[in-house]
């Protein structure tokens, strides 16, 4: 795996606990809650990175649109 900074790690790990908890993505705004940021940015900075890392995969214009790359959904 790429390095990632601990924010990223925080924000896949949020991701990871809802897929193990729901079977499903976060929302971004769900995300915002678990990591108490103010901004959908401040989120989709972290979604954008790991994105580019290959660690994630997102679908455009689904509120629910994240899989883990090593494990799609």
């Amino acid at each position: 795996m790429k390095s990632i900074t601990t924010r990223q790690q925080q924000v896949l790990d949020v991701i990871k606990g809802s897929f193990d908890r729901t079977g499903k993505a976060p929302t971004i705004v769900e995300m915002r809650a678990a990591m108490s940021i103010n901004s959908n940015r401040g989120i989709t900075v972290h979604l954008d990175a790991l994105e580019k890392k290959g660690i994630i995969i997102r679908s455009k214009n689904k509120t629910r649109g994240i899989a883990l790359a090593e494990c799609p959904q």
